[in-house]
């Protein structure tokens, strides 16, 4: 299986319907994906709470325009 040199965990406090982002610097390949969606984080994420895993420096962001 694939070897992690390096990962740190937080405490979280996770609300329904939130959804946990995992980002990582590596190119990850959907086994690596599916791994730390499955065996390393699932098991601690209540069902209600999504998990995203970004790979290979990819960041996920909104850019809102102020209503007011």
């Amino acid at each position: 299986m694939t070897e992690f040199t390096r990962f740190e965990i937080a405490k979280l406090e996770l609300q329904p319907g939130d959804t946990l982002v995992i980002k990582t610097e590596l190119v990850l390949s959907q086994e690596q994906v599916t791994y730390i969606r499955e065996i390393i984080v699932g098991p601690y994420v209540p069902e209600d709470v999504k998990i995203m895993v970004l790979s290979a420096g990819l960041t996920l962001e909104v850019l809102r325009e102020n209503a007011g």
